[in-house]
């Protein structure tokens, strides 16, 4: 098993595992294919400091993978990047330049359809390749039609809307809505989602390709209720640029600001408190794909 780490602005965690036989012949035989089966997991708005509060991933993952020190990225938006993991092309060949909410109807996630690049993606070429291929969770802001199926997916499970609870999916082309209960939780939902999809291309004897977006732990950061006190109390990181006093090197716009109030730091550190508790979910997300890919009959 190959396990990697990348550390970007959406923190991708990459397991490969080169494991592609039926259940019965992975009982009876243990033969492994040439096809390494792909499960790529990408977070929204993680740093990759936030790794320490995620203790399962880094014992699964990180300390026994490889973690890039260094990471670039040519467009720093929520949708470009993505589209960009899509297709491994600039924002100027994507024609996504940017989100949806920022530029209007016909940017983010309806540009990249607009151009065609759902027609010749990571999931068109894997699945040419005899792979089954699944999106489970964030895909793009701002698509139009929210019943369609893109070419390439054997199984597509895309959710949109701002909440951890009360959200949509597109589940096959078919909307289903997620409400309030803990079982709700659109976190654990993406993990059963996962481990049920590798089971499933196992059992069919074939290789897999998930592509796994989970929101955590973007705003509003709402955590799983068992782990709402998991970091109480967690301060924000002080760094020498917190609240700092003399900013007469800075630029006019920041001189201009006032200091933080005690209000305003309490709230920064809520929020600091509250993303390292949503990241909790996908600690436990991480955990169940590695263990599932280790067992992965049923």
């Amino acid at each position: 098993m190959r396990k990697i780490v990348l550390p970007l602005a959406w923190v991708a965690l990459v397991v490969l595992l080169s494991l592609g036989v039926s259940c019965s012949e992975h009982r009876n035989t243990g033969v492994r294919t040439a096809k390494p089966n792909i499960v790529f997991i990408l977070t929204d708005d993680m740093r990759k400091d936030d790794l320490k509060y995620m203790p399962k991933t880094r014992s699964l993952l990180q300390d026994k993978g490889l973690t890039f020190q260094n990471a670039f990225v040519s467009n720093a938006l929520c949708c470009p990047s993505r589209a960009t993991i899509m297709r491994g092309q600039y924002a100027h060949n994507t024609g996504v330049w940017t989100n949806e909410n920022v530029a209007g109807p016909d940017a983010g996630g309806q540009a990249y359809r607009n151009k065609g690049n759902e027609k010749d993606n990571v999931a068109t070429r894997l699945d040419a390749a005899g792979y089954r291929t699944a999106l489970i969770g964030k895909y793009l802001s701002g698509i139009k039609n929210k019943t369609f199926v893109p070419p390439g997916w054997d199984y597509w499970f895309s959710i949109w809307g701002g909440g951890y609870f009360g959200y949509d999916a597109n589940d096959q082309g078919t909307i289903r809505h997620f409400g309030t209960k803990a079982s709700d939780y659109r976190t654990d939902v993406e993990s059963r989602k996962t481990r049920t999809f590798i089971g499933t291309s196992v059992a069919h004897g074939k290789p897999f390709f998930a592509y796994v977006a989970p929101k955590a732990p973007h705003p509003p950061s709402t955590p799983a209720p068992r782990d709402r006190h998991a970091y109480d109390s967690l301060k924000a990181p002080r760094l020498p640029s917190f609240n700092e006093r003399n900013v007469s090197d800075k630029p006019p716009s920041i001189r201009k600001l006032p200091r933080l109030s005690d209000a305003k730091k309490a709230k920064i550190d809520n929020n600091a408190e509250k993303r390292a508790e949503s990241l909790q979910a996908v600690d436990d997300l991480v955990a169940g794909v590695v263990g599932k890919l280790a067992r992965p009959c049923p």
